[in-house]
């Protein structure tokens, strides 16, 4: 009885010490505020940002594609129509067409499904990495046009070699390989993972950056594909409006002539 009293004595002196009362109050909270994650539910969103948003993606949705397929299909009807600089707005069509038919409809439907994915691991991978895609070939597209306005302004005597039809059909091809190759890590980015929706498990498409090479590969390519073409932007515009207004300063102004007044002519 005694080693008893003692040992029962001796346990309650142990559950006393103040790392096991922490431990038990901070236990005794986590599950409590499990169980409230548990019960909680998803908030759902106010009609008129549902009308709003519905009506938003609607007409963007409808003009950006009525008019770059109006800029495609003029290009296709008319031949004489297809020189370089042609050819670099019909791709610059086609890159935003695909963020149109791949981008929006996405977007509206996680909008509308609360974040939770339907579509299963393998559109996961795909549609960010299709998307990125898209966004890298409009940039660069972007970025050509520049150069290519640039020479036909500027130097309007070399344009007409640098920027023949040949040469761009190299370029665009140049332009879809180097966004595709850039894009590539996105398959190993994007992944289908396991969540929560109140007491419901659903599947979400992640794309987190949360290892080391990922933080390095995603500055890398805002630097080298968003800030640098937007400096070269920058420079280039500040350039043909250079050139631009020194033209207009050395364009000569004729004299008015007297109505009537003979114009002698050799």
């Amino acid at each position: 009885m005694e080693n008893s009293s003692a040992l029962s004595t001796n346990n309650t002196r142990l559950l006393s010490t103040p790392f096991e009362v922490g431990f038990l109050n901070y236990s005794s909270q986590l599950n409590e505020t499990c169980s409230k994650l548990d019960n909680a539910t998803t908030p759902e969103n106010p009609l008129y940002v549902l009308i709003y948003v519905s009506i938003f993606y609607s007409v963007i949705f409808l003009c950006g594609v009525a008019g770059n397929g109006l800029v495609l299909f003029v290009l296709w009807r008319n031949k004489d129509m297809r020189n370089s600089t042609n050819l670099l707005l019909a791709n610059l069509s086609i890159a935003d067409l695909f963020v149109l038919l791949v981008c929006m409809p996405t977007a509206i439907a996680e909008f509308y499904c609360k974040e939770v994915w339907y579509l299963g691991e393998a559109m996961c991978k795909l549609i960010p990495f299709l998307e990125t895609v898209v966004i890298h070939a409009s940039m660069l597209s972007i970025l050509v046009i520049s150069v290519e306005r640039y020479y036909a302004i500027c130097k309007p005597l070399h344009a007409d070699q640098r920027c023949t039809t040949r040469k761009t059909g190299k370029i665009l091809v140049g332009i879809w390989i180097c966004a595709i190759s850039v894009t590539t890590p996105f398959f190993a980015i994007a992944k289908e993972r396991d969540a929560w929706l109140g007491d419901t498990p659903v599947k979400v498409c992640s794309t987190s950056i949360d290892e080391y090479w990922k933080k390095i590969y995603i500055v890398t390519v805002n630097v080298v594909l968003y800030a640098t073409p937007g400096l070269l932007l920058i420079i280039i515009y500040a350039m043909i409006c250079r050139s631009l207004m020194a033209d207009r300063k050395n364009v000569v102004v004729g004299t008015c002539r007297p109505r009537g007044e003979r114009v002698d002519t050799l």
